[in-house]
């Protein structure tokens, strides 16, 4: 193939059968979820742990792995330093391809205190000022 390519972020593109999923669809590493909208700190949707890291093409049940320790980190943030970790450890003789698709800013609307806390005077409402926040994270 001549390239490496690595999927981060939210899938929402079929989980029903394993081939579905992004390392039997040509990803050589998937870190993320699979369904359409689940929180930003639980990483929960549907009653269940929906985030993983699969290492490998066809990585498969055996090899994907739930990320129990991202829950109560956000998202955003967690995204952002794995595309960092693909790209500072690529070899850059090779080709690289890189699908980073952010949760934010899609529902449920979710965000870290700091990055709400600069609106609270100039925004009233407080759905827009999350909405802002989740903003602020990705423009990070």
């Amino acid at each position: 193939r001549g390239f490496q390519s690595h999927a981060i972020g939210k899938w929402h593109l079929g989980f029903f059968r394993t081939e579905y999923t992004p390392t039997f669809r040509g990803f050589d590493s998937f870190y993320g979820y699979y369904e359409g909208s689940e929180d930003y700190f639980a990483h929960t949707t549907s009653g269940g742990l929906d985030f993983h890291f699969e290492v490998g093409q066809r990585c498969g049940a055996k090899c994907s792995q739930l990320v129990w320790d991202a829950q109560g980190l956000y998202s955003t943030n967690l995204y952002t330093q794995r595309a960092i970790s693909v790209i500072s450890s690529h070899n850059v003789s090779t080709p690289l391809f890189m699908y980073l698709a952010y949760q934010g800013v899609h529902a449920p609307r979710q965000s870290p205190d700091h990055y709400v806390k600069p609106y609270l005077e100039s925004i009233s409402d407080p759905g827009r000022r999350t909405f802002a926040g989740m903003v602020s994270a990705l423009d990070e």
